[in-house]
């Protein structure tokens, strides 16, 4: 599904319930491919982008939304797309949320017409008139989503993601690993040995969290007392000895856990830390991918369980 935000003063009946316009504009979005998440406030939205930052692909904007400014003039549309604008610009001139804007009040839309700006050159019009254009919007949107390298990550890894949300991780864990595929899967950050604490990091989750719930690490759990330190090291030596865990499991857990640890500390001439020395000099330049691939396939064992 390609993944919107939509802010506008149509959401929310005065009793709290949602309106039948956005019940019908979502419901029909859903049967396009496209999963819209409904704010009445510019401020909500924004924290969601801010909370959520490699999820959303676009943000449809109302031009004349009192209730979503909450009282504050200055949180008006067009704060709002200047915020959007800064956040992309934070985030390596990224064109993710694409800005579309749909309304329906022709006043203001003629008065604001310096503000309308196309997004990008999927984009139709400048503004979509609500709610005649709805079918143009989706087309548009979807359009959009062609281009984004966000949407072709989450289209690409779909089973990755949908472990995860089952699995219960967190945003956070979450954002990083989306993080990770996106730059290592693309090479585009082969040479950068600070991946290697956050793939430590994931693994502490992968390692503990999970396998403690699923009942699988019961026996090490009860043998705590005979290691005195509960590291991910003794873990991953633990799944290795375990014969419920398939072999290329063991394996993963075991090679990741030692070029992570090794990857997460720098020395220039230590004989035994030279991963991050290696990938940094480029000499190798495909540990990282495979780093991520023994992730992945953790991830996926472990949602199964």
């Amino acid at each position: 599904m390609i993944n919107v935000l939509w802010v506008d003063d149509l959401i929310i009946n005065p009793d709290g319930t949602e309106t039948d316009f956005c019940k019908s504009f979502v419901n029909s979005a859903y049967d396009e491919g496209i999963d819209i998440t409904p704010f009445a406030t510019y401020n909500e939205a924004y924290s969601e982008i801010e909370k959520n930052p490699s999820k959303w692909i676009a943000i449809i904007l109302d031009v004349r939304n009192d209730q979503a400014i909450e009282g504050n003039e200055n949180q008006d549309y067009l704060s709002m797309r200047r915020r959007i604008e800064y956040f992309r610009r934070e985030h390596n001139n990224r064109v993710e949320p694409f800005i579309f804007v749909f309304s329906a009040d022709p006043v203001t839309i003629s008065d604001a017409k310096r503000y309308f700006i196309k997004d990008a050159d999927i984009q139709s019009k400048e503004v979509y008139n609500k709610p005649d254009d709805v079918n143009v919007l989706f087309k548009d949107i979807k359009e959009a989503a062609k281009q984004s390298t966000i949407y072709a990550t989450y289209k690409k890894y779909e089973n990755i993601f949908n472990a995860m949300e089952e699995m219960e991780w967190s945003k956070e864990d979450q954002n990083i690993v989306f993080s990770l595929i996106k730059n290592i899967d693309s090479d585009n950050d082969y040479k950068n040995d600070t991946l290697y604490n956050e793939i430590r990091k994931l693994l502490e989750v992968a390692l503990y969290t999970k396998l403690e719930k699923s009942g699988i690490m019961d026996d090490f759990v009860k043998l705590k007392n005979e290691y005195v330190d509960d590291t991910i090291n003794k873990r991953s030596l633990y799944m290795g000895k375990n014969q419920e865990v398939p072999l290329y499991i063991q394996r993963a857990f075991h090679s990741l856990t030692m070029i992570a640890q090794n990857g997460s500390h720098y020395h220039a001439t230590s004989p035994n830390l030279v991963v991050a020395r290696d990938t940094r000099l480029g000499n190798a330049p495909y540990l990282l991918k495979s780093c991520l691939y023994d992730l992945l396939n953790i991830i996926i064992w472990e949602a199964k369980l």
